[in-house]
């Protein structure tokens, strides 16, 4: 009997129990973007080298960063009006992001909540400092709490001033940019990058790609100027909307998007539906040979009335124009990667370390000078599924 009261005493007290750590939602901060600006001591290496660690008082003023936080003013939100007129914002000086956590909960009644963070915006100048970028990329992969579904994007400029831009279709930045990543599935000027991607690419091999945007002081508006090309952590360099399609293309992540090709002045628009990207890798006189083998099917949405679609040797000839003009785009974007940039954001070291083991123990120490010297070969192969309803 005693036992029996026991195991019920101690199973209504689980269900009794209330949330011992519960706050109000109105007692929190509900960060949505968090922005990382360049501090003046961001160049003092000296300030901080010279603090040993046995010293007492290690936290000290030290202003390498000025990080902002953004989250939604929802003073005015009610049933009546259940929309987020804007964003409001946090801004802190500090050596970490940790640091800066810190210091921003101390200038808030609120509690700080970084749980439904949905878009981190690093300035271009913090790319420019390798050991600041890894202390970043380090605290974003350690932080439980952190999403790693949020995107991360490159700012060309101040972002303090880029997130208080105001946008057209949206009332705040984070909502703008968060639209238009998910957009960039159909658009293939946007390259959407999410925290989990970019750090599993930097710790594969220290490089990696990230959408670039710009404030438009002038007509104060927003822009994807591209992407922007990191190794070792560094920027490298910047790679148009245009080229960022023909990476993702050669990547084998390109979902959806347009291609066109002029015949006789009458543009002829194909919308591809769908890509297929294989890699092989042989050796061949001492060096590497890549062959990358692309497969994309789409449909012709544009052409011209006086010209006829359903004969054999007009779907031919666009299949063979594309196969030719999109082929030799995808070279020479490898061949740019290769020699001027010496990135290899394409995944051909992880081909060879995922598939081909033996191999990858005998280059793996020269794998730089390897990538250089490699030959990379592009087949493109175009097939026209549709050409719509009318013949």
């Amino acid at each position: 009997m005693k036992k029996t009261v026991t195991v019920i005493l101690i199973i209504s007290m689980m269900f009794t129990t209330g949330c011992w750590d519960k706050v109000e939602i109105d007692r929190k901060v509900f960060v949505s973007t968090i922005g990382i600006d360049p501090g003046k001591d961001i160049k003092n290496y000296k300030l901080i080298n010279d603090i040993k660690p046995d010293e007492p008082f290690g936290e000290r003023d030290i202003q390498r960063m000025h990080v902002t936080y953004a989250f939604p003013d929802i003073s005015a939100y009610s049933s009546m009006q259940p929309q987020i007129p804007s964003d409001k914002f946090i801004e802190t000086d500090a050596y970490s992001l940790e640091d800066a956590r810190s210091n921003a909960s101390a200038k808030t009644s609120r509690q700080l909540d970084l749980s439904h963070v949905k878009m981190i915006a690093i300035s271009s100048e913090v790319f420019n400092y390798k050991d600041i970028m890894k202390e970043i990329v380090d605290y974003l992969a350690r932080d439980p709490v952190i999403d790693r579904k949020l995107y991360v994007i490159l700012v060309q400029g101040d972002v303090r001033e880029f997130l208080n831009a105001k946008t057209q279709t949206e009332n705040t930045v984070s909502a703008y940019i968060q639209g238009l990543m998910e957009s960039g599935k159909t658009n293939t000027s946007v390259l959407p990058m999410t925290l989990n991607e970019f750090i599993i690419l930097l710790e594969q091999n220290g490089n990696a790609i990230v959408p670039a945007m710009k404030l438009d002081k002038e007509k104060n508006e927003l822009e994807v100027t591209g992407i922007a090309l990191i190794k070792n952590y560094g920027l490298v360099s910047f790679l148009t909307a245009r080229q960022t399609s023909t990476v993702e293309m050669l990547r084998g992540k390109f979902i959806s998007g347009k291609r066109v090709i002029y015949n006789s002045g009458v543009p002829i628009d194909f919308l591809i539906d769908g890509i297929k990207r294989r890699i092989n890798v042989n050796e061949k006189g001492g060096k590497l040979v890549y062959t990358i083998d692309i497969n994309m099917e789409g449909r012709v949405v544009n052409y011209t009335v006086d010209r006829r679609l359903y004969k054999d040797s007009t779907i031919n000839f666009i299949e063979k124009s594309f196969n030719e003009s999109q082929g030799e785009e995808c070279r020479m974007m490898a061949r740019m990667l290769q020699e001027e940039y010496g990135s290899d954001i394409l995944g051909l070291r992880e081909y060879v370390k995922k598939y081909k083991p033996n191999l990858w123990e005998r280059i793996k120490g020269d794998w730089e000078e390897q990538y250089k010297s490699a030959e990379i070969v592009v087949n493109v192969n175009t097939e026209v599924r549709r050409v719509g309803v009318r013949k």
